[in-house]
């Protein structure tokens, strides 16, 4: 037999079936010709009962194809004898002779056959009766019968009991041989065993009276009849004879017969119950072992030693000896046989199936490659080959569909060689795109393992065979790695153009604790991203190229759903090899909605892909169109700007250089440089000062910006920020030998906020935010170093004492009050001036006099009588000083603040002035009549008028020790109950001085409170000066 009859689906169970060929007439249907086959091969065994050792099981195996001098091996090993021929054919009734003829001519093929059945299916003729199912047509023959059979239509029932019967028929009659060889076997003739002999053996000039010679012939009759019984279900039976047949043939020896003993002993062993002992699978190992070494002693079973090999390797398979059926297998592969190339391409394509089912893939994977290059070899058939190739790739785990896991799996060299071996095979099939899809599959799943050469090459291929491709080529798998894109992130828009939520807050939870163990572990969400209908957004990309060239790449654009988007393609070179490569990839949302990045798509090589990342980002949030606000200032810029918190949305740095005390206007231009109205603008400051001090610093009138909205679709508004230079007056350390210190400019930042909305994004509740900074440096123009408060000689007024110094560096013109003329300062200079200012009146003291009202009172009283106003000539500046950083000592209040309580004293009858001047001589009773009027708008309670004489010794001491030197006649105190606000109280006071001198009267009121330091003492200022002279004689 030639290699080609090697039957790689041989198993160690054939040894106990009835080989019966299947074959068609003519030209059946295929439908026709599955489905008879198919109800033929249900039909797997006969029964053979009413025997001695009871009912037996007889298998049947069917071939649709066996070569015809396969039956010949018939004596050597049974099983491959033909024992039954069925063929199928499809006519008319005018068509069954024909092919009953071609049936005879398929028998005398096969001349081992006991019985056939040739199967004809088709209407039957009118004249037929309508119950005949079938025609017989007996042939005279001994042993040989041929019955046509048909069939009105394809019955799988009926035909199935035929085949039955068939079966039936080939067991009883190999029955009956069995028990002919049997009778001859024990006859004591010897002329009753003849030498049985493969078809290859001559024994010529052989003694045939010799003592071997019929142990030969023994042995083979045995090894034969074991056959027999195998096949008819004599398992136990075949083992003995098998047996006895191993003992005869080793004497001989036998080596050939040996052989095939061995290997029928494993099979009736695998079919009884002697395989199911312990043992029994390594004892079948050795002896399928043996007899493969035996076979190969001959070179005409090289077929026979391949199928015992591949039978075993089956078997020990089955019986979990995965070893021993690859050592079994490689022996077939190691084989020398004389092939042709067809040939060899079907040799290692079986192999491979055979490698396949014995659970190696990888070894399976490559013999079937091997078939598909024997295929390009001789007479070249590309399809072939391409088809072998697909059929190798699981073995590489190789899939051409996309990875399951996302990466590949399995050896990347191998992958690779498949890869390029079917990229070959569909440029020699003239199939461009299928070689266009295998190099980007290459470049794709394989490119980290690709050397540079090979990267350059495949880029080339790949270009080189979309350009001759008619149309645009597009990418399977589309090329992710081309370029690589490392980062693939939406971009916020910019913070001056990001939608935000109007009336956005944040309710925390009902706990009243800031944590709570109980509560459930919640992560916070991150604040969805938002892009706006109708204006650019950005996505961020990082993109690397591996190849060792530069990578052109155009029409890069963006996919999504959800939301229609307008993409701007980008084009793009990339450098060999380059680090992650910063792009943004514009596009247009046209409506409102949930847009979600699919991810990009791309021109590269000649070829398009649409990437779609496994991990899209999340999805983007598009809402209604909004009003674009732009805003300038009459302001120089600034280089920089140190921000407040959060001021990304500032969009300009504007600076301004004040004088402390200057004030300047700064005009905002509003410009709506969208497509909506601007319909609600808000204007708001952040500063790092407090809210009095930030209100000082910038004023501004919310009704006249109300007042110009809306703001139509490039129209323009306007707004008047005013200034005010606010820096300390007050030199550090004033009043003291340190004040003299230098001051350094103030810098004040400040961000200008500005909220706007419109059209439909102001109905579903979205604004913008806009900043700009402002860098107010304060310089110092005016400062006060020392200060002092002196009583005026009208007793409504006082004199403010102020030292003040010109820290500009330029010369400073100084007006205290209208009426003075300037006072020039040079740089730097310092001068002392007085200034008269009323006293605070009563009407400006709250209603509940405190000293912290009182002092607040006093001070708001210096702010609107007291103007220190300045000009810089040289530069035209001015502004205006302030005292409210002065600190008052509570002297200086008294003497600011006008008392509540009015006085009017009368000395002698005559009323007091403050510049009068009295004189008296020594022991004449003085009368001091006072009255207390309440001016105030309170009342007051438990007062004490009291009178106290002291003298001004004119060295900074006052004596207040006039025991001897006066005495008043009755009380000099008065307790007042209660004095409404109006009301007076008077009382008189008389004193004497007993000794010459200048003394002073005080007249002072006490207001008696529960807490000493709360007291409050008003006195009539200036003090009554009395000069006692020596009386006169």
């Amino acid at each position: 037999m030639s290699s080609s009859a090697v039957d790689f689906d041989a198993r160690l169970e054939d040894h106990q079936c009835l080989l019966v060929l299947v074959q068609p007439l003519s030209a059946p249907s295929s439908e026709l010709w599955e489905r008879a086959v198919e109800h033929i091969k249900r039909v797997r065994f006969t029964r053979l009962s009413e025997q001695p050792d009871g009912s037996r099981n007889v298998w049947l195996r069917y071939s649709t194809s066996y070569p015809t001098d396969g039956s010949l091996w018939g004596d050597f090993q049974a099983h491959r004898r033909v024992l039954g021929v069925l063929s199928v054919g499809e006519c008319d009734q005018d068509g069954v002779e024909p092919l009953q003829r071609l049936h005879e001519k398929l028998v005398q093929q096969h001349p081992t056959a006991i019985d056939s059945r040739c199967l004809l299916f088709g209407a039957p003729s009118p004249g037929q009766e309508e119950d005949t199912g079938e025609q017989a047509a007996p042939l005279s023959s001994k042993l040989r019968s041929t019955q046509c059979l048909l069939y009105p239509e394809l019955d799988g029932d009926k035909l199935e009991r035929d085949i039955g019967e068939f079966a039936a028929s080939l067991a009883w009659v190999l029955e009956s041989r069995r028990l002919e060889r049997l009778f001859d076997r024990n006859s004591t003739s010897a002329t009753a065993l003849p030498l049985l002999k493969a078809p290859f053996e001559d024994f010529v000039g052989l003694d045939t009276e010799s003592r071997q010679f019929r142990r030969r012939c023994g042995g083979r009759q045995r090894k034969h009849l074991g056959d027999l019984s195998l096949q008819l279900g004599l398992a136990r039976e075949a083992h003995a004879l098998y047996t006895e047949a191993q003992e005869l043939l080793r004497g001989v020896p036998d080596w050939l017969w040996l052989a095939a003993t061995l290997e029928g002993t494993v099979a009736a062993a695998a079919g009884g119950e002697d395989g199911k002992r312990a043992g029994a699978v390594d004892e079948g190992w050795e002896q399928l072992r043996e007899s493969c070494a035996h076979y190969a002693k001959y070179s005409p079973v090289a077929v026979i030693q391949a199928e015992c090999a591949i039978k075993a390797a089956r078997w020990l398979t089955a019986h979990g000896r995965p070893l021993g059926a690859a050592e079994f297998v490689q022996s077939v592969v190691s084989m020398n046989m004389a092939q042709s190339e067809s040939e060899k391409v079907s040799w290692y394509g079986s192999l491979a199936r055979l490698y396949l089912e014995l659970g190696l893939g990888r070894k399976a994977a490559f013999y079937t490659r091997v078939a598909a290059l024997k295929c390009m070899a001789g007479k070249p058939d590309p399809f072939q080959c391409y088809h072998l190739l697909l059929k190798s790739l699981p073995g590489y785990r190789l899939s051409l569909d996309k990875p399951t896991k996302g990466r590949m799996e399995g050896w990347p060299r191998l992958q690779i060689q498949l890869l390029q071996d079917l990229l070959v095979t569909a440029r020699k099939m003239d199939d461009l795109p299928l070689a266009v899809g295998h190099v980007c599959q290459l470049l794709e799943w394989l490119v980290e393992w690709l050397s540079p050469a090979e990267r350059s090459e495949a880029c080339q291929q790949l270009q080189t065979l979309a350009g001759r491709l008619q149309g645009p080529a597009s990418a399977w798998p589309p090329l992710l790695h081309l370029p690589l894109v490392r980062w693939f992130q939406p971009q916020a828009l910019a913070p001056h153009l990001r939608p935000l939520r109007l009336g956005s807050t944040q309710v925390g939870g009902s706990s009243p604790f800031i944590f709570s163990p109980l509560q459930p572990h919640r992560r916070p969400g991150r604040a969805p991203l938002l892009w706006v209908q109708g204006e650019v957004a950005a996505v961020s990309l990082q993109l690397c190229n591996p190849l060792p060239t530069e990578l052109a790449i155009q029409h890069m654009s963006l996919l999504a759903d959800g939301v229609p988007l307008e993409s701007f393609p980008a084009s793009l070179e990339l450098p060999p090899e380059s680090s992650p490569y910063p792009v943004k990839l514009l596009g247009t949302p046209r409506a409102i909605g949930q847009l979600q990045l699919r991810g990009y798509s791309t021109c590269v090589l000649g070829v398009h892909s649409e990437c779609v990342l496994p991990q899209p980002p999340a999805p983007v949030t598009v809402v209604p169109p909004l009003p674009l606000l732009e805003v300038t200032a009459n302001l120089p810029l600034a280089p920089d700007f140190a921000t407040i918190g959060d001021a990304a949305h500032v969009v300009n740095n504007y600076a301004l250089s004040l004088y402390a005390g200057e004030q300047r206007q700064c005009v905002l231009t509003l410009t709506n440089c969208g497509a909506e109205p601007i319909e609600m603008l808000e204007l708001s400051l952040q500063t790092k000062l407090d809210r009095e001090s930030e209100h000082s610093l910038i004023r501004w009138s919310p009704e006249k910006l109300q007042s110009q909205l809306p703001v139509a679709p490039g129209g323009a508004a306007s707004l008047t920020l005013q200034v005010h230079g606010q820096a300390p007056f007050l030199v550090p350390g004033g009043g003291s030998p340190e004040g003299s210190q230098t001051v350094q400019p103030k810098v004040v930042e400040v961000v200008v906020q500005l909220r706007y909305s419109g059209g439909p994004g102001l109905q579903a509740r979205y604004c913008r935010q806009l900043g700009l900074a402002l860098t107010v440096e304060v310089q110092p123009s005016l400062l006060i170093s020392g200060w002092d408060v002196l009583p005026a000689q009208e007793p409504t007024k006082c004199h403010l004492v102020l030292d003040l110094r010109n820290e500009t560096d330029h010369e400073l013109e100084l007006r205290a009050d209208d009426e003075r003329q300037p006072l020039l300062l040079e740089a730097k200079d310092c001068c002392r001036i007085p200034v008269t200012v009323p006293r605070c009146t009563a009407d400006s003291w709250p209603s509940a006099e405190g000293p912290e009202q009182l002092e607040l009172a006093c001070r708001q009283h210096l702010r609107d009588t007291v103007q220190l106003r300045w000009w810089l000539p040289s530069l035209e500046h001015g502004g205006e000083a302030s005292l409210d950083e002065v600190p008052w000592t509570s002297h200086m209040l008294d003497t600011i603040l006008q008392s509540p309580l009015q006085w009017e004293v009368q000395v002698d009858g005559r009323v007091h002035r403050p510049e009068q001047e009295y004189m008296f001589p020594v022991g004449e009773p003085l009368r001091l009549s006072v009255l207390l009027r309440n001016v105030s708008q309170g009342s007051f309670h438990h007062l004490w008028l009291s009178a106290v004489g002291y003298q001004d010794r004119q060295n900074g001491t006052l004596s207040y020790r006039l025991d001897s030197k006066a005495i008043f006649v009755g009380s000099d105190k008065l307790f007042i109950e209660q004095v409404e606000s109006g009301a007076s109280e008077v009382h008189e006071f008389t004193l004497a001085f007993l000794l010459t001198g200048v003394y002073k009267l005080e007249l002072s009121c006490r207001a008696q409170e529960l807490v000493r330091k709360n007291e409050r003492v008003w006195k009539c200022c200036p003090p009554i000066e009395i000069t006692v002279a020596p009386p006169q004689q």
